[in-house]
């Protein structure tokens, strides 16, 4: 059950940001392999002037980037966190966002750092 941020220009009509949302959610299923029904998201949007960025950095062309935060249970190989960014990228590109206007970090964390509600309570 990762907690995701989405953070992402005002001038992204809502429309586009539930597809962003969507896009997002379907490459964490499909990367980490997580319940298609464990989706917790906190979309974001802010005025241009909010975020700053290197257009170039690691020789990438960003434009308008998509900034996004995963906080999850530690546990998942390098192999996996790899193939969920590539999931996530290509879910995106295919709702128009470029790959080089992807901007994912993953925090992770343990079990004992997270509280759910009544449901994570023990009898």
């Amino acid at each position: 059950m990762p907690l995701v941020r989405i953070d992402l220009p005002d001038s992204t009509s809502a429309q586009q940001r539930r597809a962003i949302g969507d896009a997002v959610h379907a490459g964490l299923v499909e990367g980490l392999g997580m319940p298609a029904e464990d989706r917790f998201q906190i979309l974001r949007a802010s005025p241009a002037e909010a975020f700053s960025f290197d257009p170039h950095f690691m020789g990438g062309t960003r434009r308008s980037p998509v900034f996004l935060e995963v906080l999850l249970v530690r546990g998942y190989s390098t192999e996996v966190k790899r193939a969920t960014y590539a999931a996530v990228a290509r879910h995106l590109e295919a709702v128009g966002v470029r790959p080089d206007d992807v901007f994912l970090a993953l925090h992770e964390n343990g079990g004992e750092d997270w509280y759910v509600g009544r449901a994570g309570d023990e009898p």
